[in-house]
């Protein structure tokens, strides 16, 4: 089983998750994803709340589980966008020392795709 999300939509989930009180139930269901795609990672900054969302799925998924990250920044740049401190360390640790980088360059091909429409 494989599940894509935007990592916006994400946060948005898990928000709705603890109004709702299935907290727990969603976050085990994250970490039973073979295959987690998070898309726009770390477009923006994220709120301490996100952070600590993001390292519960980071988290329960190490060294279990596969998770894509996709993001319009290179690696370097995922601290600044995730703040200082041990947290975001301890994130960037968990990726680090479990991943494999690809950096895609060239221009984007969304303009070739929005010509076939």
């Amino acid at each position: 089983m494989r599940q894509y999300i935007r990592l916006p939509d994400l946060f948005q989930e898990i928000e709705e998750a603890k109004i709702q009180g299935h907290y727990k139930k969603y976050m085990k269901k994250l970490s039973k994803v073979d295959l987690l795609i998070l898309d726009e990672f770390l477009l923006t900054t994220i709120s301490e709340c996100e952070r600590n969302d993001l390292f519960e799925v980071i988290q329960s998924r190490t060294d279990k589980k596969s998770t894509i990250y996709c993001s319009q920044w290179a690696p370097e740049g995922w601290l600044g966008k995730l703040g200082d401190g041990p947290l975001a360390d301890a994130i960037l640790d968990r990726i680090r020392n479990s991943s494999y980088t690809i950096l895609l360059k060239g221009r984007s091909l969304r303009e070739d795709y929005s010509k076939i429409k």
